[in-house]
């Protein structure tokens, strides 16, 4: 079965960041994110068995999320990458771990 575009990774992971109103490309803009964090974070989304799973709950929550699904590979990025004041420990602490 041949995956949607929104079931992509890159796809997917935008679909998911705008749901969470996370702005990947305003913090690669802004020298907050890398555009190789970036690539990082949709290589776990490609390895995701859940990927459709995903889609639906984002789908069956009209596109807006308070938080990513407890299965998601990014989702302590993503928590961080919401709450402004935790980002930058996390950030560095997931650099540090990919060293």
């Amino acid at each position: 079965m041949k995956k949607s575009e929104a079931q992509k990774p890159a796809g997917l992971m935008a679909k998911l960041a705008k749901a969470l109103k996370v702005d990947l490309l305003l913090l690669q803009l802004t020298g907050k994110m890398s555009p190789g964090a970036v690539r990082r974070m949709q290589h776990h989304c490609g390895a995701c068995s859940n990927s459709e799973l995903c889609g639906r709950l984002i789908d069956h929550e009209g596109g807006k999320m308070d938080e990513p699904p407890e299965f998601c590979p990014n989702r302590k990025l993503f928590l961080a990458l919401m709450n402004d004041e935790q980002r930058r420990e996390i950030w560095r602490l997931y650099h540090l771990r990919k060293q």
